[in-house]
């Protein structure tokens, strides 16, 4: 029975639900910082932000290089 006098169900979780995830990013960083000290984090953490952004580069670039290669005639 409940505080009420309601009987409970075990429908209810007992664990607390994350309305929003994590960024990948900060989830890696997390997950190595508890193993491992702050410094390895650190480091871990930056390639991963360089990991990001040499991606982000290459999709920037894949629209950047045909457009301007169109503009001057190149094929």
């Amino acid at each position: 029975m409940g505080p009420d006098g309601i009987t409970t169900t075990n429908f209810v979780d007992k664990e607390p639900h994350f309305v929003a995830k994590k960024p990948v990013r900060q989830a890696l960083s997390n997950r190595i910082s508890h193993f491992e000290g702050p410094k390895e984090a650190f480091y871990f953490n930056f390639f991963l932000f360089l990991l990001f952004q040499w991606f982000e580069n290459i999709y920037i670039l894949s629209f950047v290089i045909p457009i301007t290669a169109g503009r001057f005639g190149i094929e």
